[in-house]
């Protein structure tokens, strides 16, 4: 399934260029089908909290601890686990892999390669946090509003992301290629598989988001 029938699907977006450190809360400039989302522009908070530290309606310390919860939150398994995700090479090489990681995106090999997100699992935004995310935006509303109006309103927010392992599978030819690369690498034993012509090498899941859920802070919680 390519990333467009995906997100009709789903309504989950990929992410276009892999953050090690992205967490729920994260404020995106979203670009529609045409432009890829934006994480900076200029008046958006990085992250929801961030926001409400600016109008001291929470300290920095309590910012750090919801953005930590959100972090260690547990991933359950996603209801597209079933699903293989086609992934773009570029975003799958900068998944945090360590093997894939070394691949040169310019070489034969690796530009006819495919990627795909296999057996995802996923994290979303407790309710109970979405209840006070949503109070405080009420009192971000009221206590400054051209400043929600110019730097959220306009916003989405991440409210969901997924991770999964990576398969990639190449022409015969390549492979021994791919294994000198593969073992030549520290990292998680890829599982290695043989159909045909084709092979294909499995790396388990990493800590990297490959997906992700975005809501209009506009129309959060209504």
């Amino acid at each position: 399934m390519n990333a467009r029938d995906f997100y009709r699907k789903y309504d989950v977006e990929l992410i276009p260029a892999a953050l090690a450190d992205l967490t729920l809360g994260k404020c995106v400039w979203d670009g529609g089908w045409f432009d890829k989302p934006s994480f900076e522009r200029k008046g958006m908070p990085n992250y929801i909290f961030n926001a409400f530290v600016a109008e001291d309606l929470i300290s920095l310390d309590e910012c750090d601890e919801y953005l930590e919860r959100f972090r260690s939150l547990p991933r359950i398994e996603a209801a597209f686990s079933q699903e293989s995700v086609e992934l773009e090479t570029d975003d799958a090489i900068q998944l945090g892999i360590p093997q894939l990681a070394k691949l040169d995106a310019k070489l034969d090999m690796v530009k006819n390669a495919r990627f795909s997100v296999l057996e995802a699992t996923g994290k979303s935004i407790p309710n109970r946090d979405r209840i006070i995310i949503d109070r405080l935006l009420d009192q971000l509303k009221a206590k400054n509003w051209d400043k929600y109006r110019t730097g959220l309103r306009r916003a989405y927010m991440v409210t969901e992301l997924y991770y999964g392992a990576v398969e990639i599978t190449i022409d015969q030819k390549w492979e021994a290629a791919l294994d000198a690369t593969i073992a030549a690498t520290p990292g998680e034993q890829a599982v290695k598989l043989k159909v045909g012509k084709s092979v294909s090498y499995t790396f388990p899941s990493g800590n990297v988001p490959f997906g992700m859920r975005m809501e209009r802070i506009k129309f959060f919680n209504s």
